[in-house]
């Protein structure tokens, strides 16, 4: 069985325990609690316990993308992982804070 947590919505047609395809919407991504912005928490469990997605072989196989999708998948995550080199475009600290006088 498989866990979606933190969404901020689900996708159409989705309900406890349904089959679901490949491809197909699953859930929005969301941020709950104090996260620092949006994020999945996936989880898998077989016989009540709960699994590494990274450590398990047994998943079926899916069918591969296309070269046009790869192209695709290659251009943006390489945006990505440029974006993500330069660090975020935001702080967490209020700028109240970073611009505060400091106090001796």
């Amino acid at each position: 069985m498989s866990y979606y947590s933190h969404l901020s919505r689900y996708g159409p047609g989705i309900k406890q325990e349904i089959r679901v395809k490949q491809k197909q919407v699953i859930g929005y991504v969301g941020s709950t609690g104090f996260s620092t912005g949006p994020h999945l928490d996936f989880r898998i469990s077989r016989d009540d316990k709960f699994l590494d997605p990274l450590r398990t072989e047994n998943f079926p196989t899916g069918q591969p993308i296309g070269k046009k999708e790869m192209e695709g998948f290659q251009k943006r995550k390489d945006e990505v992982v440029s974006w993500l080199k330069e660090g975020p475009p935001f702080s967490i600290i209020p700028k109240e804070v970073i611009r505060a006088p400091i106090k001796e």
